[in-house]
Order: C-alpha cells, then structure tokens, then sequence
C-alpha cells in the first residue's frame, strides 16, 4: 500500500508541476513578445502550441524530478 501511495503522490506532483510549467512557459512568451513589441514599435501576435511545450527537454527534466521528489517524500513519510 505504501508503494501504490507514493507512485500515486508522484503522480499528482508530476501533474502539478507539468500545469505550473505550461503557465510559466506561457508568461514567458508574453514577456517575450513585449520586449520585442518595445524595440520594433510594431504590434505583435503571440502563438503557442502546447504539444511543443511538453516535447521540449526542460518539460521531461522536470517531470523526473517532480515525480521523484514526490514518490521519495511520501515513501519517506510512510516507511
């Protein structure tokens, strides 16, 4: 029961981490597109695709480790 429980609280971080990411990445791209919007003075349009955010290196890095700390914190908590 204790190992079912921690996969289950990796799960659950994964999740909220891979939500957190997707708000973070989407801010950034705002951001992004202001700061260019201010050096050319020309209105800018910004698109994002979802399937490219969770494809990239940075999504999957932090997947392991958002399932990992999860699954260890609450295997540690268990045990």
């Amino acid at each position: 029961m204790t190992f079912i429980k921690s996969l289950l609280t990796g799960v659950v971080t994964l999740l909220v981490s891979a939500l957190l990411f997707m708000i973070i990445q989407v801010f950034r791209a705002l951001r992004m597109a202001r700061t260019e919007m201010a050096k050319t003075g020309a209105p800018m349009e910004v698109g994002i695709d979802v399937v490219s955010l969770f494809r990239s290196p940075q999504f999957w890095i932090l997947a392991f480790i958002a399932f990992g700390v999860g699954f260890w914190w609450q295997f540690r908590r268990a045990s």
